[in-house]
């Protein structure tokens, strides 16, 4: 359970979701750093948001988080695959266009949409890949720096 879910722009580019005391609130990036306009595509917003769900169980990101994200992409993929995509609550209602303006797609076009999403995920195999993957950035920076450089650089990140 989440009892509040909101969007956030932190400072960090690469904090892509965050969850405040276990699920009291939990926050997701949904747009690029500095570029409104710019969303994340909605499998990575949806995987982030399973990873923040996995800290209500789990804090440290350890085998066990990784086992629960693990399970909670195969549930998600199955329910997707199925159809299933939520209860009628909560989510499901009309949703509304930030600056106050409503906008309700006609069904026709949702159901378009979500036919190319489930045969996109066909293609792809799946929704995300399985087991522990590092969110934002890339890895040429750190592959050239020694394992002491690395957690300098990580320690001056957390100031």
């Amino acid at each position: 359970r989440v009892n509040l879910l909101s969007e956030f722009c932190p400072n960090n580019p690469a904090l892509l979701g965050l969850n405040v005391g276990a699920g009291i609130h939990v926050k997701l990036r949904l747009r690029r750093s500095n570029r409104d306009w710019d969303f994340y595509p909605f499998d990575q917003v949806l995987d982030t948001m399973l990873h923040e769900l996995c800290h209500n169980t789990h804090g440290p990101h350890n085998a066990s988080f990784c086992k629960l994200w693990d399970e909670l992409r195969k549930e998600c993929e199955e329910l997707m695959s199925k159809g299933i995509t939520g209860t009628g609550e909560g989510f499901d209602l009309l949703g509304r266009r930030l600056g106050g303006f409503s906008r309700h797609p006609p069904l026709s076009s949702l159901r378009q949409t979500a036919s190319a999403a489930a045969e996109n995920r066909a293609r792809l195999g799946s929704l995300s890949p399985s087991g522990p993957k590092r969110l934002g950035g890339d890895s040429t920076i750190r592959d050239a720096l020694s394992p002491i450089q690395a957690d300098a650089m990580a320690a001056e990140r957390r100031l």
